[in-house]
């Protein structure tokens, strides 16, 4: 009978305390089972915009339990595990007419784990497999805390992904957005990335599976347009030339042309510079500087060095991606480096961006609306997308805004007591009684509480097809078309190094090694199916100037033979 064996397997790693289950839940905090008050209290809230949280009251007759934020909690209903996470903040009240203590917990599903690390690095022609695969066991500690990669499907080749400091979290969502993926950390710690349109609900409702009650079919035109205008990025002009003239003096300085120090070191273009790839050895083949018709040796701002002409092929002048000036090297040297005179002219090729907006509309909806309402049925809506660069891709957007809200659309919410259904699911319902026949909804809300007798109750909201939220169909043509995706590709990366020497300069040493022995000394090392954590001692390292190895190890991740980390 279903409710009276413990549940260890489901929980990996958790003790079990509890041999003689008599309720088919369990409620698992910091390894212990516990009994949660039958009032309905417990609560687990699982949304397609959010974090998945759980909310539940314990009743503590022995006053001993004592919990704090950041411990394990893990819910099963009849071996199923409902929810998996962390411990958020926790409540004790004692009443005063009784001697029982009650805990209020709130929980926070293993998602948020990613929260607390900082991504800084970039990456350059690499599958999303690839890239998150190297956040979660190098740049960050998600690793330590259990994370694991086994379903996270390979995705296609990111062009380039540039992240400075940016959450875990953040990464991951930028990620899966702009290629139309999904993403979540799941109740085992699993670390999942996979392509929406195969995450299917585990069954369907309606007249074939007359499991739900409560059926609500509402229709709102709250979000409704049929002209969409979109604010996308920035699109690339042809090659534009901008002759600048040498200035007279500083405007701030009040001085004359003949003293160099009042002499302007900093110019404005036309346009936002739109392509940026020069280096201070050559000549970018996608941005010219020529001064009097000899071409200048240009730098990156905050990459390449200012203000010290010693170094070979030193720069000239100094450029950023998105910005309009362009500044010369700040060393005051006349002889190596002289200001730009009142009759000499700097000569600037290079390919500028301006400001996108598109317009889409669909003139059907218009008519329709005429026919219903009278008047124009006209209904326009302008969004804001900055991220969108290109003509092509906006107008796709723009579209793809269209084909989203431009219909009013069916939302339907209804009850069942079957559980396995979960935020972002895909599933096909059909009603009748409502006109709606065989039509794929996206579920977009899971509400669960745990009541008397115990029965789980389940809460779903979805909408229908057209709505889907999110934009993997959107982005998936992109992708099929060949799009190459880029996510802050411009984003400048500034890594701190603890400075040595009196100079302030820091050596790095870099090791690399391969694990050839997994039994040593009678320890053995276990594969990495077996024990992820495994650490890799390596005896001795040798260094050119010894003439006898030296003891040393290499320490990370390893699987047998391929080690990670270091």
């Amino acid at each position: 009978m279903y409710g009276c064996f413990s549940y260890g397997s489901l929980v990996p790693g958790v003790p079990q305390n509890v041999i003689n289950q008599v309720m088919p839940y369990r409620v698992v905090v910091n390894g212990a089972d516990h009994q949660i008050v039958m009032d309905g209290s417990c609560n687990i809230s699982d949304a397609t915009e959010g974090r998945s949280t759980c909310k539940f009251v314990l009743s503590d007759e022995q006053q001993t339990i004592h919990s704090t934020p950041g411990e394990s909690v893990y819910i099963t209903w009849y071996g199923a595990r409902l929810f998996g996470g962390t411990v958020e903040s926790v409540e004790e009240s004692a009443p005063d007419t009784d001697a029982t203590t009650f805990h209020k917990f709130q929980a926070v599903d293993f998602t948020a784990l990613a929260d607390r690390y900082l991504v800084n690095n970039r990456y350059v022609g690499q599958t999303v497999r690839q890239i998150v695969s190297d956040i979660v066991n190098v740049r960050t500690g998600l690793y330590l805390d259990g994370v694991t990669l086994e379903d996270v499907q390979e995705g296609p080749i990111i062009s380039v992904a540039s992240f400075s400091y940016i959450k875990a979290s953040d990464c991951f969502r930028e990620i899966a957005d702009a290629v139309g993926m999904g993403w979540n950390i799941n109740a085992f710690r699993v670390l999942q990335f996979f392509d929406r349109s195969t995450y299917m609900a585990p069954f369907s409702v309606g007249d074939s599976n007359p499991i739900h009650r409560e059926l609500a079919v509402r229709k709102t035109k709250s979000k409704y347009r049929n002209n969409q205008f979109l604010r996308a990025g920035k699109d690339k002009t042809d090659w534009q030339v901008d002759s600048i003239p040498g200035s007279s003096a500083a405007p701030e300085a009040g001085g004359s042309p003949s003293d160099p120090q009042k002499r302007l070191r900093t110019f404005s273009l036309r346009y936002d510079l739109a392509e940026l790839y020069p280096t201070g050895g050559a000549a970018p083949s996608n941005l010219h500087i020529l001064r009097d018709s000899v071409q200048q040796r240009v730098g990156i701002k905050g990459v390449d060095k200012d203000d010290d002409l010693t170094i070979p092929d030193w720069c000239q002048w100094f450029v950023e991606y998105g910005a309009k000036e362009i500044t010369q090297n700040s060393k005051e040297d006349e002889v190596l480096n002289p200001t730009l005179k009142p009759d000499q002219r700097l000569e600037v090729k290079y390919k500028g961006l301006f400001p996108i907006i598109v317009f889409s509309e669909a003139i059907g909806e218009v008519v329709n609306r005429q026919a219903i309402e009278g008047g124009s049925g006209v209904y326009q809506a302008v969004e804001d997308d900055e991220n969108v660069d290109g003509r092509d891709f906006a107008i796709a957007k723009a579209d793809s805004l269209m084909a989203r809200y431009g219909r009013i659309p069916n939302e339907i919410s209804y009850g069942t007591d079957n559980p396995g259904l979960m935020a972002g699911q895909l599933q096909t319902n059909s009603f009748a009684t409502h006109g709606i026949a065989n039509t794929q909804f996206l579920i977009s809300d899971v509400q669960m509480r745990i009541l008397q007798g115990p029965v789980l109750r389940c809460q779903v909201k979805a909408l229908d097809g057209e709505r889907q939220d999110g934009w993997a169909e959107f982005y998936r043509k992109q992708w099929q078309a060949g799009r190459k995706f880029t996510i802050r590709e411009n984003e400048k990366l500034s890594i701190a190094m603890n400075p040595g020497g009196e100079a302030g300069a820091g050596e790095v040493l870099v090791f690399s090694d391969t694990l050839t022995e997994s039994v040593h000394d009678s320890v053995t090392l276990h594969d990495w199916d077996e024990d992820p954590f495994t650490y890799a001692l390596l005896g001795y390292i040798q260094e050119d100037t010894y003439a006898y190895p030296l003891p040393g190890c290499k320490i990370g991740r390893s699987k047998i033979g391929i080690p990670y980390g270091s």
